[in-house]
C-alpha cells in the first residue's frame, strides 16, 4: 500500500505541482484520508 500511496503522491505532484491536499490523495486512492495516513505512519 505504501508503494501505491507514493505512486499517487507522484501523480499528484505531476498533475498539480505541490498544490494538492491529503483529500486529493485519498480521493485518487479511493480510500479515506485517515486510512491513507494510517498506512503511511503505521510502520
Amino acid at each position: 500500500m505504501k508503494d501505491r500511496i507514493m505512486n499517487v503522491f507522484i501523480e499528484e505532484i505531476l498533475d498539480k505541482s505541490m498544490k494538492f491536499t491529503m483529500d486529493d490523495l485519498a480521493r485518487r486512492l479511493g480510500i479515506s484520508k485517515s486510512c491513507s495516513l494510517s498506512f503511511v505512519f503505521e510502520n
